[in-house]
């Protein structure tokens, strides 16, 4: 039974790739995901700078998990490596993908109402 996904336009977080995150069994991206996703949200260019300690500390997982959990999120596509990391010893800088119609405003029908 394929899971019933919400298209709309509200969530920060693309509903289907989260689902499908999950049926991986990649719980660990999915927060490292969630965590990432709030500090891009703040820019407009849906940007994230956040260090490993950072999300260490903002969702308990360990270094090892981190590093592996946005070695999966690069690989899925959801994220993508813009600058830094590795031997470049700045931190490195992600871009999040931003969810199609995110933002956009809704035009809501109110004639025929009844109650």
């Amino acid at each position: 039974m394929k899971p019933d996904t919400f298209q709309g336009r509200w969530t920060p977080g693309p509903d289907a790739a989260e689902i499908a995150l999950l049926q991986k069994k990649q719980y660990a991206a999915v927060i490292v995901w969630r965590a990432m996703l709030r500090d891009a949200l703040r820019r407009p260019d849906w940007t994230t700078k956040q260090s490993l300690a950072h999300i260490q500390n903002e969702t308990m997982l360990s270094r090892p998990t981190i590093i592996k959990a946005q070695a999966q999120l690069l690989a899925a596509g959801y994220i993508q490596r813009l600058d830094g990391g590795g031997a470049s010893r700045r931190a490195t800088t992600y871009r999040m993908r931003k969810p199609k119609n995110f933002g956009e405003k809704v035009q809501l029908s109110t004639e025929n109402w009844s109650l």
